[in-house]
């Protein structure tokens, strides 16, 4: 049947960093950005940003580990991940993981999609 009966989307990177040395706050060399965004899907026109660590708006500059939670999700929404580099100062910081929960589907460029 479609749908899904998870009602939480989460997602969580983490890259490494080598830092500043002696620095104690905003200290990432580089910066590396996960956000979610629930869309309209024929115009993907933006219906809601969600951001990490709990912010309520903006990018976090201080974690190199971030993590989006979308409660209350449900069918038929759509919604778009993204993994955004900002500043790439030093090259170490290319590599990056992403883990996700929740449901998914194979869109037909090979990509996946949240399916709720």
């Amino acid at each position: 049947t479609p749908g899904c009966s998870v009602s939480t989307l989460s997602a969580t990177m983490s890259y490494l960093d080598i830092g500043i040395p002696g620095c104690t706050t905003e200290c990432l060399q580089n910066n590396i950005d996960l956000y979610i965004e629930r869309i309209y899907p024929k115009s993907l026109e933006v219906v809601k940003k969600y951001f990490p660590n709990d912010l309520t708006s903006g990018k976090d500059r201080v974690n190199n580990n971030e993590r989006v939670q979308v409660t209350n999700v449900r069918n038929n929404q759509t919604y778009r991940i993204t993994v955004e580099a900002e500043n790439m100062a030093v090259s170490d910081g290319r590599h990056y993981s992403l883990a996700m929960t929740g449901c998914f589907e194979v869109v037909q460029d090979g990509s996946y999609q949240a399916e709720y």
